[in-house]
């Protein structure tokens, strides 16, 4: 940085290849060319002591692996979101004139997003302390950016297990969070029409 601002940029390596480089400069929120593009070429340094996949094959699995982590990304944030609705959810209940059944369903609702987050991030008690617990998507996602992350080596066969693993758990969280998400929007409803205030993200 030419701010004299340190700032760590994480990526996967860049593979052999013909590439081009700008230079821009940013004040103020706008961005100014100041030379460039100029062409790169990135070369393999030697080959490595172990046969791995070919480039071809890295790359893919490269490409599958940030594919994966914007889903999971993506995932995460739509529980935040509806984490965040369950507790507007009980605020609006609490000011209109509800049924004991309504509240209940909130409170379930909340304990079934509970376990989704466990399910994804691990158990919040356990982690604040450090200790084991059962594998989650997080920490498989993690394991898994420390194989690829600095190798070319390519996908061992632990690596696509773990994306299959990655991907079953995510299908199955990705399906409960449609149902929790119905079920929010049907407490949403019975709270409007007892009276109760507009409810931001219902829709």
């Amino acid at each position: 940085m030419l701010d004299h601002k340190e700032e760590r940029l994480t990526a996967l390596l860049a593979a052999p290849g013909q590439y081009y480089a700008t230079l821009h400069a940013m004040e103020n929120g706008k961005s100014t060319l100041l030379a460039g593009p100029v062409d790169v070429m990135v070369e393999r340094l030697g080959e490595p002591a172990l046969k791995g996949s070919n480039m071809e094959a890295v790359l893919a699995f490269w490409r599958q692996y940030e594919q994966l982590t914007k889903e999971v990304n993506t995932l995460s944030i739509k529980l935040s979101n509806l984490e965040k609705l369950s507790g507007k959810l009980l605020i609006a209940a609490t000011r209109a004139s509800v049924d004991q059944s309504v509240m209940e369903r909130i409170s379930s609702l909340t304990q079934n997003l509970n376990k989704l987050n466990t399910q994804l991030y691990g158990n919040p008690a356990k982690n604040q302390i450090g200790e084991k617990g059962k594998p989650t998507i997080g920490s498989r996602l993690f394991a898994l950016n420390r194989g690829v992350s600095m190798s070319t080596y390519g996908p061992t066969a632990t690596h696509l297990m773990t994306v299959d693993i990655i991907n079953d758990e995510r299908k199955s969280i990705h399906e409960e969070l449609s149902l929790h998400k119905a079920e929010a929007q049907d407490i949403g409803q019975l709270i409007n029409d007892a009276g109760g205030a507009w409810i931001e993200g219902l829709d």
